[in-house]
């Protein structure tokens, strides 16, 4: 893009937009800044720090489009700007200093005093520090300037009192009191206007001080609130002419009726052959009075707020804290093992199985695993075997029963005869298996229990029938009928285990295990 030439542009705009010392000052410090320096970011830069309203910003951006490229993302280098720079400090120092005609945009700027051409690098170094320095240390000194300005405006300054009313100018006429005030009128809205107590009212003398005698032709009331007041003949309408001599007096009667609350302002206007005429100022307050009407709830129901009393909040309680400090320690370290874990602690992957081509093609389902856990455990065993209990058996005891042996001996006269209490026997348990039940196979619920309860020392009779409870068959093969165990059946429990089948032929047998005291089937 073409070399920038700054101050030519800045030159056209003189005549409308002034630039003094100050702006050439800021807009070189603005330059310094960092970043690259777009045309789009110079023209907003330099609208911001010249432009003061729509009319300047309008010739301002007219002129530059007319002065720089089109393209606004075009990159100025870094020469350009620090020529422009150069520049813009001359021209400040010009304006100081008058001197004669410079060339500011030539192709060979002037070097600043104090700059070594031997050593550019250093005093490039010096210069964007100085810059930098200069720049922060002058936004800073605006910042507190611009924030004590703000606080002395709003908070220093003594409010300024309203400007007093406009005094009307020496008339021929003299008016007393020449401001007159109602003072505050509490009035009642629902009164009609023409009651009494409705209107408040008032005197002007008007006084002719001389020379000469001046004619009254008429009164009138302007103003905003000119509503609010009455003269004699009523609101901008004549009264007849008075005339009045030289030091005579005339009584003027003014009302104060509001219907709005609120303060009026009114001028009443005295119309006379001599100008100027005098001019008073009628003041009122008004406000609504209130009925004294003792005050009915609507809703007798609802609550309602009877005073409301503020407390100063108590001081937060920060014990929070620590077991916020905790919690995070917990989870970072949790965190943490959960990183060591996934880092160095993985669970290996499964792999698949190796083929042996040399192994057996054929095996057993029986090999597979290990031998099936126990579907009864001892604790349950322990307690079926306590729940079996005790029975009278037939036999005799060791124990005399003395109520037998009084009742046998008086029933027998002779010897005495001696009765024992029988025996007491642990009951006995029957299972009864049918093998043709589908279950039997892999259901060893059966077994297990007549084993367990063997173990435990409860008398247990295993047998295993087909369909047919009878016969049934014992462990070693032999064959027993129910009728075999006829005599022990009080002491006996019975437990089939089936799964519902039978044949109708082994009805009778299902009847008569029926009949025994304690039989209960259970279907596997």
């Amino acid at each position: 893009m073409p070399p920038l030439l700054l101050t030519p542009f800045l030159d056209t705009l003189r005549d409308d937009i002034p630039i003094g010392v100050r702006d050439y000052q800021r807009m070189a410090i603005m330059l310094s800044a960092s970043g690259p320096w777009t045309v789009a970011r110079l023209r907003d830069t330099l609208l911001a720090l010249l432009v003061k309203n729509r009319d300047q910003q309008n010739k301002f951006l007219g002129r530059f489009e007319a002065f720089f490229p089109a393209d606004a993302e075009a990159v100025l280098t870094e020469e350009d700007i620090a020529r422009v720079i150069a520049n813009l400090e001359m021209r400040a120092q010009a304006r100081r200093q008058p001197q004669g005609a410079d060339s500011l945009d030539g192709a060979r700027p002037r070097r600043p005093g104090g700059a070594s051409p031997e050593d550019p690098a250093r005093h490039k170094f010096l210069r964007k520090f100085w810059r930098k320095f200069l720049g922060i240390g002058a936004g800073v000194l605006l910042s507190v300037i611009a924030v004590a300005t703000v606080r002395y405006v709003l908070y220093s300054r003594p409010p300024v009192p309203p400007p007093p009313p406009a005094e009307p100018p020496s008339p021929t006429l003299v008016l007393d009191p020449i401001r007159l005030d109602f003072g505050t009128f509490a009035f009642d809205p629902e009164t009609p206007v023409d009651a009494p107590d409705r209107t408040r009212a008032g005197e002007i003398r008007v006084t002719n001080p001389g020379p000469g005698p001046v004619t009254i032709r008429g009164l009138a009331l302007t103003g905003p609130d000119a509503g609010a007041f009455l003269v004699p003949a009523g609101p901008e309408e004549a009264i007849p002419a008075v005339s009045l001599g030289e030091g005579q007096q005339q009584a003027l009667s003014v009302a104060y009726r509001p219907t709005l609350d609120g303060t009026h302002t009114a001028n009443l206007d005295i119309q006379c052959d001599s100008p100027p005429c005098p001019r008073a100022i009628l003041l009122g307050r008004g406000e609504y009075k209130l009925a004294d009407v003792p005050a009915t709830r609507l809703y007798p129901d609802m609550p309602y707020v009877d005073r409301i009393e503020y407390y100063p909040l108590p001081a937060p309680d920060r014990s929070w804290l620590l077991y916020a400090a905790l919690a995070v320690l917990s989870l970072l370290a949790a965190m943490g093992y959960g990183v060591h874990l996934y880092r160095y602690r993985k669970i290996p992957e499964d792999r698949p199985a190796a083929f042996d081509p040399e192994g057996p093609r054929r095996f057993s389902l029986t090999e597979i695993g290990g031998r099936p856990a126990p579907i009864l455990s001892d604790a349950l065993l322990d307690h079926l075997a306590d729940s079996m209990g005790y029975f009278q058996s037939e036999r005799p005891g060791r124990k005399l029963d003395v109520a037998a042996s009084v009742a046998a001996t008086v029933e027998n006269p002779g010897p005495p005869r001696l009765v024992f209490q029988r025996r007491r026997q642990v009951r006995a348990l029957l299972i009864l298996e049918d093998t043709f039940a589908e279950a039997h196979s892999w259901n060893p619920i059966a077994r297990e229990l007549a084993a367990g309860m063997d173990r435990r020392g409860v008398p247990v009779i295993h047998g295993r029938y087909r369909r047919v409870p009878e016969p049934f068959y014992l462990e070693d093969g032999t064959a027993m009928a129910l009728e075999d165990l006829e005599d022990r059946r009080q002491g006996m429990l019975v437990l089939v285990f089936g799964d519902g089948g039978g044949d109708a032929a082994g009805r009778f047998a299902w009847e008569r295990l029926a009949r025994w005291p304690m039989v209960a089937r259970i279907d596997v």
